[in-house]
């Protein structure tokens, strides 16, 4: 048995030295492993423009760092001091003739175990807080497993709330804002740590609010809207994995509330929502820059729905309009066009739902349908647009939101 030990993974950004010598940065889409080869060589898929197909880069041309990667091609170009090696003239003084024994081939099939940094697969979505059936406010939450589709119920946040956002790294997962039994709306968040399944208290939010939504990538999550003074408002609020604190953002191109963000290790995108009327706009969120421009128009206006999403789209559905209060209807939305199209309709109706997912599937959960809170899921897949009855979270909340384990991409 050996193990294969990697530096990055997806999701990451890496500065790679092209061929020509030229540095650039990216994202990590995929990691390859060749092992056929002596050295079992590593290589990842990186995308350099959104826009555009990923590459293959050579591990050895991938650096953590803009210097870092100057400093190999500066190294590629120093002069360097050859000393000769002496010719040496051997004679031999028998020719021996030989009958060779055959050799037998032997086949190896190595055990492999590859051994990334102690981050999680992206198996489950943790769905926390919001307004219980008989309990009021909460801080419960429910660990839905993508490959059983089943939920149990997880460790209780720091803080009991409802109508609040939630979005994680790879580690953890952060809740925040919303309404409490003392306050109309609070800065207040609470991390959740996948691997040990913990919950303890992290810093504040820049600002108070309530129906905000959140996006992430793994190093920041961006919080935006909200409403304050029953307002809609296009506040955001940068929360940093690390320290676990949070700065003023750029605001958003437009006020919402009731809404939700999917995106991209590159952007995030805030959909629809409410201010006095229902909203199909879209505002772009760029992680790194903190810029925001006006994305493409949600093909209809909704608020109280939900969204997923891998790399590639997002899925929003579910919510209300100005002709229903429960809807099953989705959208589709292709970041690198910021164009969206009508989906497959959920396999129920409901709003103040929240959502979850992998690379494969989208998990739309609970919410308020017209027979009161559910518990109920609806299964969409990405690859094949199709929709399925999924499992049933471990309580039936509505107001609350969900996280899973961001390898590039929140949901």
């Amino acid at each position: 048995m050996f193990s294969i030990y990697y530096n990055y993974l997806p999701g990451d950004e890496i500065w790679a030295v092209l061929k020509d010598n030229s540095v650039k940065s990216g994202i990590v889409i995929e990691i390859e492993m060749d092992l056929t080869a002596v050295q079992n060589l590593i290589y990842y898929w990186v995308r350099f423009d959104v826009l555009k197909g990923s590459q293959k880069i050579n591990q050895v041309r991938c650096h953590p760092t803009m210097q870092d990667a100057f400093n190999a091609v500066t190294a590629a170009f120093s002069p360097v001091t050859l000393t000769p090696t002496p010719t040496i003239t051997v004679t031999p003084s028998i020719t021996l003739s030989t009958t060779p024994t055959p050799t037998p081939t032997i086949t190896i099939t190595p055990t492999i175990s590859i051994t990334p940094s102690p981050i999680l697969a992206r198996t489950f979505t943790v769905f926390g807080g919001g307004l219980d059936l008989g309990a009021g406010t909460v801080a419960t939450t429910s660990i839905y497993t993508y490959l059983t589709n089943s939920a149990v119920a997880g460790r209780n946040l720091s803080y009991a709330a409802y109508g609040l956002a939630a979005a994680a790294s790879s580690v953890d997962g952060v809740f925040a804002g919303g309404i409490v039994t003392s306050s109309p709306d609070v800065p207040t968040t609470s991390i959740y740590t996948f691997s040990s399944h913990s919950t303890a208290a992290g810093g504040n939010l820049s600002y108070s609010t309530q129906n905000l939504a959140g996006v992430s990538n793994s190093t920041v999550a961006i919080f935006g809207g909200g409403r304050i003074n029953n307002l809609a408002i296009d506040t955001t609020s940068v929360f940093n994995f690390n320290t676990k604190t949070a700065i003023i953002g750029t605001n958003l191109t437009y006020s919402s509330s009731y809404f939700t963000a999917i995106g991209t290790a590159i952007n995030g995108v805030f959909m629809g929502g409410f201010t006095n009327n229902y909203i199909a706009n879209t505002t772009i969120y760029n992680y790194s820059t903190n810029n925001t421009i006006t994305g493409g128009i949600l093909s209809y206006a909704a608020r109280h729905h939900a969204g997923s999403g891998n790399m590639y789209v997002g899925v929003i559905g579910g919510g209300a309009d100005s002709l229903s209060s429960y809807l099953n209807s989705t959208i589709i939305y292709t970041y690198n066009t910021n164009t969206s199209i009508l989906g497959t309709n959920l396999t129920y109706s409901a709003q103040h739902m929240a959502a979850g997912g992998d690379e494969n599937i989208g998990v739309f959960a609970g919410g308020n349908t017209v027979a009161g809170y559910t518990n109920i899921t609806s299964l969409y897949g990405y690859n094949n647009n199709t929709t399925t009855v999924g499992g049933t979270l471990s309580y039936s909340p509505t107001y609350f939101s969900g996280c899973s384990v961001t390898l590039g991409v929140n949901s």
